[in-house]
């Protein structure tokens, strides 16, 4: 199990250098460049502009995080591919407010799986380079729950899938807002691979509604699976934060 080691307050400004937020600054317009032309692909309208709303929330709240909790003075290739990935996500918003001929939900297939495959390579860089972090980690994961749930929206709003859909989109929410009432349920959770692969299943499953070409019926029964497998991995989670809160 892959520990990720914690800094107090102290060492974290200490380490902090200037430079951080400029690179900051230079990943947040490159980012919002990249969101402007994947969202074009889908759509040629003034809206675009909208797919640089959740960008910029995403970038806002980065933000704050390196100020509260980042431990390293460099923000490193792992943190920009996971930008990068956030600039992917947003700039494939377009697709749940306009109607995908089968040329784009392929269009937007290689995006997706672009994506995803970047999921596993910021991890790895941030490993290979000693950059790992609670920050890191936790950018990580917002961006794979914005992701399905775009992915959801898209989706739904393209026909491909019923409002039951969401079931893969919405839980990582639900569970957030969970902790809201019940504190015990933000406790720290291990690393498990398992929970990894749920979230590669879960994903990928969604992607699976962008090709065109794949029966209802089988991604019926893929989206059953996978939401079998989401239930399995947050009761897992539950129960062990349960426990932890007993004792």
């Amino acid at each position: 199990m892959t520990q990720i080691k914690t800094y107090h307050a102290s060492e974290v400004v200490g380490k902090r250098q200037p430079g951080l937020y400029g690179d900051l600054g230079i990943a947040g317009v490159a980012g919002a460049a990249l969101v402007l032309c994947v969202s074009s692909l889908f759509d040629d309208g003034p809206r675009i502009a909208l797919a640089l709303l959740p960008f910029a929330i995403g970038s806002a709240i980065v933000a704050h995080g390196l100020r509260r909790s980042y431990p390293h003075g460099d923000l490193g290739l792992c943190n920009l591919i996971t930008f990068a990935r956030l600039a992917l996500v947003a700039g494939l918003t377009p697709l749940v407010w306009t109607a995908p001929d089968d040329a784009s939900l392929w269009l937007a297939f290689a995006i997706a799986a672009l994506c995803l495959l970047l999921d596993g390579v910021d991890g790895w860089s941030a490993r290979r380079a000693g950059l790992e972090s609670q920050f890191g980690a936790r950018f990580d994961t917002e961006v794979d729950a914005a992701f399905a749930l775009l992915l959801s929206a898209v989706a739904y709003s393209s026909g491909q899938a019923g409002i039951w859909v969401f079931a893969l989109g919405l839980p990582y929410y639900a569970f957030g807002l969970a902790g809201k009432r019940w504190r015990w349920l933000t406790g720290n959770l291990p690393e498990l691979f398992s929970r990894k692969v749920v979230c590669v299943l879960q994903i990928g499953v969604l992607i699976g509604f962008l090709v065109p070409i794949i029966p209802d019926g089988l991604m019926l029964l893929a989206s059953a699976t996978a939401a079998l497998a989401l239930v399995v991995s947050f009761l897992r989670d539950i129960i062990h934060l349960y426990s932890c809160r007993a004792s």
